[in-house]
């Protein structure tokens, strides 16, 4: 079977169901996490050749393509990779996740001979819970099996414009643990008064209760600026009864005179949590950005002032890297493009790694960030003319995606702007991914890159041609 009619048979099969993505807060607190970067067991062909002892596999880098160290996985092959590793003692009766930042594009996760799940997309973290799967104190091993050929590479024409079978784990990937009562990764925005002076703080999250019982949380929030200066909050501090597994809640608070982030001055925040209960604290931070950003006409406003993008398409590809970058790329790339009078990134044609939106952040690059989609319908892929690029089984994926980008990169004051996807047929999937979009975060306006000739823009869209 060639590679042209595998991919073709798994875009035609695969159901995807729309998949909520969930991220936990991180805790800041190093010991309660545990890199798992460096050195593993790489076995590309498994089905052919079956080794008794794991030590006999080859190493592998991880993060990295696999391509790029001189390995050929056949096409369809689930290669395998494995390690073992050890947890602290201290951990134990905490929830334990794994944090997976970029696997291409389809794998699947086993922990001690037990399957943890899987995940479908090759430029997006994901995230399991794998509490009850693990040992503390002792030796553990961890296999993850990935397919590079999958709906996902298909869908954003990946291997296709990489010129090479994109494969492995691309980012960092770790495990953190948090008590048992702990909050999600939280929904942070910033909305501006009209006079562009005071704000409202908006924060939307759930705190996940694992201790069994109806128990009490109580979160407690701190804003500092640059310089470790507190910053006065007005309004809630929050007490919650968390009944069975979950809570949801929503805190507001006004700030007075927030210095504004822009690219010309990107002032930033420190944003602290605290969530207390009977299991302990859960302490983590974000880095937040004040500022408002708003499309009148065809003009762009950041606080209410109107902005001249200067911009750049952006790939994550160093010559012997490929499409997995280490910290001096990304600080790198965001300091030239800055020394050379860029403000605006457009991130072709999926999403960075969160490292490079830190820099952005810090050195003020204003960032249009797309979807790992590309090329849907589009002539430049000629598996569209065998498939229907509008087929409603595709729309599960994209929803998906919506729900990962916004939540893993929502925070990043830098982000202006969310890509759907790059140069791809409008159809009624992006009519309701639009839709989404706007319900998911209605404080970024939204792009959609469709060539709009050609008979491309088949849908007739006018409100997304870009």
């Amino acid at each position: 079977m060639n590679f042209r009619t595998l991919t073709m048979l798994l875009v035609m099969s695969l159901m995807v169901p729309g998949l909520m993505a969930q991220y936990h807060a991180v805790p800041d607190d190093p010991s309660f996490r545990l890199d798992l970067n460096g050195t593993w067991k790489f076995n590309p062909n498994p089905e052919r050749v079956q080794f008794s002892e794991v030590t006999t596999w080859p190493d592998i880098r991880v993060p990295g393509e696999w391509e790029m160290q001189g390995f050929q996985v056949p096409p369809g092959t689930r290669a395998v990779y494995k390690r073992e590793f050890s947890i602290p003692e201290s951990w134990t009766g905490k929830s334990i996740f794994l944090r997976c930042d970029a696997i291409f594009s389809d794998a699947q996760v086993r922990i001690n001979g037990s399957p943890a799940g899987d995940h479908l997309g090759g430029m997006t973290a994901f995230e399991l819970d794998v509490t009850s799967l693990l040992k503390p104190g002792e030796t553990n091993m961890i296999e993850i099996g990935v397919i590079s050929e999958s709906m996902a590479d298909t869908l954003m024409s990946g291997s296709q414009y990489a010129a090479h079978p994109l494969g492995g784990i691309l980012r960092k990937i770790y495990l953190f643990a948090v008590p048992k009562i702990y909050m999600e990764k939280p929904v942070v925005r910033t909305i501006l008064n009209r006079d562009w002076k005071d704000a409202r703080l908006e924060i939307h999250s759930t705190i996940l209760n694992a201790v069994g019982r109806t128990a009490e949380a109580e979160i407690k929030v701190r804003l500092t600026d640059p310089y470790g200066l507190p910053i006065p909050l007005e309004g809630p501090e929050t007490r919650l009864n968390v009944h069975n597994k979950s809570q949801s809640f929503s805190l507001e608070f006004t700030v007075k005179e927030p210095h504004l982030w822009s690219a010309e001055r990107p002032f930033l925040y420190r944003l602290d949590f605290s969530v207390s209960s009977i299991a302990g604290d859960h302490v983590f931070s974000e880095t937040i950005g004040f500022r408002h950003i708003e499309v009148v006409g065809n003009q762009l406003f950041v606080n209410g002032s109107p902005i001249k993008l200067k911009g750049v398409n952006r790939h994550e590809i160093p010559p012997l890297l490929g499409r997995s970058l280490n910290a001096a790329w990304w600080e790198t790339d965001a300091r030239l493009f800055k020394e050379a009078n860029v403000n605006y990134i457009r991130t072709s044609h999926y999403p960075p790694g969160e490292e490079f939106l830190d820099w952005c952040d810090r050195v003020g690059l204003y960032v249009e960030l797309e979807n790992p989609l590309c090329w849907v319908g589009h002539g430049a892929n000629e598996k569209w003319t065998e498939s229907d690029p509008h087929h409603q089984r595709f729309y599960g994926y994209l929803e998906q995606l919506a729900h990962e980008t916004t939540a893993f990169y929502g925070h990043h004051p830098s982000i202006i702007i969310w890509s759907l996807a790059n140069e791809s047929a409008w159809g009624p999937n992006w009519a309701r991914l639009l839709d989404l979009y706007n319900e998911l975060d209605p404080t970024r306006p939204k792009s959609f890159h469709d060539q709009a000739v050609g008979g491309y823009n088949n849908f007739g869209s006018v409100d997304m041609q870009v």
